[in-house]
Order: C-alpha cells, then sequence, then structure tokens
C-alpha cells in the first residue's frame, strides 16, 4: 500500500530540506510547485513567488483542489508499495483529497520568519528584502486572501505534527525519523 507524507509550512522552513531527507529514505518526490511551474514556462512568465502565488490562486479560483488532483493522477501511476512525499501544498482545500487516503500522514515545519528569511536569503530566492518577504509572508498565511487562496497557516492546523526546524538540521531529520518511525513509516 502506497504511503504519502505531505510536507508542509510557509517559506524558508525546510520542506525541500526535509523532503530530501525522505528521498534519501527512498521516497518519491513531487512538488506542488511543479505543475506551476510548466504553467509559468508555458506562459512565458518570471519565475517569481508572485507568479506562483497567483497561478496557484487562479487554479483554486476554479476548484480548490486543482493541483492536489494533477499530484494524485501522478500517485496513480506510481507502484502500490511506493513511498511519496508531497511538499508545498498552500491551502487546506489541497489537503483533504489526501486525507481521505490511508496512510497519509501531514507534517508541518515552521520556524521564526527571522530565521526563515536568512535561509532564504542564503539561497539568494526570492524575495529578496525584508519588506517584499513581510508582503509575501502575509499573503503566503492567509491574510487578505480568498477562502481558496493562499494559507499555509491553515494548512498548519491540519498535521498530524509540528516541527520546529531552528535547530541543526540533523536534530530536524531525527524527528521527523522518529514520528514516521511511530507510524510505522520508517
Amino acid at each position: 500500500m502506497q504511503i504519502v507524507v505531505g510536507i508542509v509550512g510557509p517559506i524558508g522552513s525546510g520542506k525541500s530540506t526535509t523532503s530530501a531527507f525522505l528521498v534519501k529514505k527512498g521516497f518519491v518526490h513531487l512538488r506542488f510547485s511543479e505543475e506551476i511551474e510548466k504553467e509559468i514556462k508555458k506562459r512565458n512568465l518570471e519565475f517569481s513567488r508572485k507568479n506562483y502565488q497567483d497561478i496557484g490562486n487562479e487554479w483554486r479560483a476554479k476548484k480548490v483542489d486543482f493541483i492536489s488532483r494533477r499530484i494524485l493522477k501522478t500517485i496513480a501511476k506510481l507502484p502500490k508499495e511506493s513511498k511519496i512525499v508531497i511538499e508545498g501544498c498552500r491551502n487546506p482545500g489541497e489537503i483533504y483529497p489526501f486525507k481521505k487516503r490511508d496512510n497519509f500522514y501531514l507534517i508541518g515545519l515552521n520556524a521564526p520568519v527571522e530565521v526563515r528569511f536568512q535561509r532564504v536569503n542564503k539561497l539568494s530566492r526570492d524575495p529578496k528584502t525584508w519588506e517584499e518577504f513581510q508582503v509575501g509572508e502575509k499573503r503566503d498565511a492567509g491574510y487578505g486572501e480568498p477562502e481558496w487562496g493562499q494559507n499555509t497557516k491553515g494548512c498548519l492546523e491540519l498535521t498530524n505534527i509540528v516541527i520546529s526546524t531552528d535547530k541543526v538540521k540533523s536534530e530536524v531529520n531525527q524527528e521527523i525519523a522518529e514520528f514516521l518511525k511511530l507510524k510505522g513509516v520508517l
């Protein structure tokens, strides 16, 4: 039976790092943003945080689980014994189709906003300034967004566990491994 582990959290919380850790444990890695990246290329747009957010919102306005359904089609093509990590949903409505499945676990990641901003800057990623980061942060959390818009805060409320990533990576990985061992996943 397939096992799906979802990773949610705000920008810079360590979603990609955690996913990479799980890939080393044999997980297949799928990202919500992959679907959006294809659309950005198709529309010949800049790969900016705003464009990712805008396209995600546009699709969720049509159907809140639009991207989830695409990912579920990909999962359906994987072998029955696959372990899959999905990363980066931005709205609670994107989580519900996965919660209906057996063997789905949702891990939330978070760290203080200053720590996350430093991580994003260190990676030379958009947004570059503290002011831009704060604007994106509020939008990402759901402030001023429609019901189908960005809402990582709401996603974190649906998790099985929230892990603080404001520590050494090996400690975060250990906490994740312990949680998944408890669930019989690792």
